[in-house]
Parts: C-alpha cells; structure tokens; sequence
C-alpha cells in the first residue's frame, strides 16, 4: 500500500470513528441545518432531478431535505451500483418498493436497470463524504464510484455536486490523485463552501 493510501486510510478510520459517535439527535440537527443551507442556494431551488443517497453510518441524513422538498417539483433518485466497477445508475423508487442494503449495507432501489436514468439527466447530485479539503476534494468511502463518476462527464455538462457533511469533516488538504474532480460545494451546519471559483 502507498504513502497517501496509508494516509487516507488512516484518516478514513478518524474521521468514521468521530462520526459514528454522533447521537441520533445531534445528526437529525445537523440534517436539519444542511437542508435549511442547501435550500437557499439558487441552484437547489431551480433544481428539479436530485441524485440523492440513503446515509447510513453517522451521513448527514436527507429526510429532512426530502419533507421539504415535497410537493416543489422536486424528485429525489437514489443511486446504485450496476456491477462491480461500473459505476452508479439513479433510479426513482416507486410503489412501494422496498430498498435492498447492498454488499456494502448501503439500501438501493431494487429495480432493473432499464428504470434508470443516466447521471447526466440529474440537476445536483448531493454526495456523501469522509473528509472534504479547502479545495472541495472529497474523500470517500474507497470503493471509486462517485470519483469515477465525476470523471465520466465534460466539466460543462457536469450537474452539480454537493457533498453534505459535518464541518469537522474539513481538513486543510488531502492527497489527489488525476481522475479526482473537486465539488462544486460542501454545505456542513455551520457554513456553505463553494468551490467553483477555486
């Protein structure tokens, strides 16, 4: 394993360990400040196709962003991992359908890929994150799906990516590698970073 493996794996385990410390109500009102942020931004309220995810371990959850967005014309997609390294697909669950935890223990819609829609049809698309840096790199789980996402598309075609995260998520800087893209915001509880002039 490489110097900067090493060094975001061992970042990865602080930062994942700090998360998962959080009770059930401190994430509920960090959700609830993030989605308060995220709804004043222009962007979010000319945005009609979300690419949501379902948080699990200590993510800033979107249900209150969800109840909000609620009869605005809004209509949130959930991604999932076609197959082992190729990549995510957004699906609007419908009729109930259950969400099954993949091999991961992440819940995606359990539908058939002709369901889909293609990333590029997505407004924003709203990022969980590990760590983010001045710069707007993210850091992730590891596994490459939404970093090779982001790399699949033009800059000028790209919809607009937002990770949600808790402010002490923020580091100075992280290692970057070719294929990393930064986002276009980080939008924690206390404040909204943008990125895109940078």
């Amino acid at each position: 394993m490489t110097n900067t493996a090493l060094a975001k794996q061992e970042l990865r385990r602080k930062l994942l360990a700090t998360r998962r410390q959080l009770t059930r109500m401190q994430a509920l009102s960090a959700a609830e400040a993030v989605a308060t942020r995220l709804r004043s931004l222009p962007e979010w309220q000319q945005a009609s196709r979300i690419g949501g995810y379902r948080a699990v371990g200590g993510e800033i959850p979107l249900t209150p962003l969800c109840d909000a967005a609620a009869g605005t014309g809004k209509t949130f997609y959930y991604p999932k991992i076609q197959r082992l390294g190729a990549g995510l697909m957004w699906y609007l669950p419908l009729g109930g359908k259950p969400l099954l935890a993949n091999r991961f223990g992440i819940p995606e819609p359990n539908l058939p890929v002709y369901q889909a829609i293609r990333p590029s049809r997505l407004d924003i698309i709203l990022l969980p994150l590990v760590a983010f840096d001045l710069a707007g790199h993210r850091l992730g789980m590891g596994g490459g799906y939404y970093d090779r996402l982001l790399a699949g598309f033009p800059a000028s075609a790209r919809p607009l990516t937002v990770g949600l995260a808790h402010e002490f998520q923020a580091v100075d800087t992280l290692p970057v590698a070719r294929w990393d893209h930064p986002l276009d915001w980080v939008i924690t509880p206390q404040r909204c970073h943008d990125f895109r002039a940078e």
